[in-house]
């Protein structure tokens, strides 16, 4: 059963709540009724989407819907999604910044991708996504180089 739903609007500037008042025995932590959640447009705010979490006491009995748009722009996307897949109640869908960066990243996690010999669909997409605030994404992505198994699994 789900006791109430509560919409969250979350961008990388600020933070909206819009909710309907639960029923006086509805409860979301673990063993209470179930909760239903909705974010999108994260873009990389690590801090922000955690204390999110904490303000609505998001449990294993809840239910949170990624709509899109955790990558970029902000310091720590690739944080968030590590965070997201230990997470089975949470269902990501991809946004417009997702499926900018899955092509491009796909390409430069290649073991013979030589920057010296990028096709040209390969770098209109790179500087698609770069100017849509990539940057971000592709930085701290190097810094997961030095853990192929967590990478794989984002990509």
């Amino acid at each position: 059963k789900v006791a109430c739903q509560v919409t969250l609007f979350f961008s990388h500037r600020d933070i909206m709540v819009t909710e309907t008042n639960p029923p006086d025995n509805a409860s979301n932590t673990t063993g209470g009724m179930q909760m239903v959640y909705v974010m999108s447009d994260i873009h990389g705010e690590y801090n922000k989407y955690r204390k999110m979490l904490e303000k609505i006491k998001f449990s294993d009995n809840d239910i949170l819907y990624i709509l899109g748009d955790v990558v970029d722009r902000g310091p720590e996307p690739v944080k968030i999604l590590l965070d997201m897949m230990k997470r089975p109640n949470v269902v990501p869908m991809l946004g417009n910044h997702e499926a900018m960066a899955y092509p491009v990243l796909e390409k430069l996690a290649e073991k013979e991708f030589d920057f010296n010999k990028i096709d040209k669909d390969t770098m209109d997409a790179m500087r698609d996504w770069i100017d849509e605030g990539g940057w971000a994404t592709i930085d701290l992505s190097e810094s997961y180089r030095s853990k192929p198994a967590e990478i794989s699994l984002i990509i």
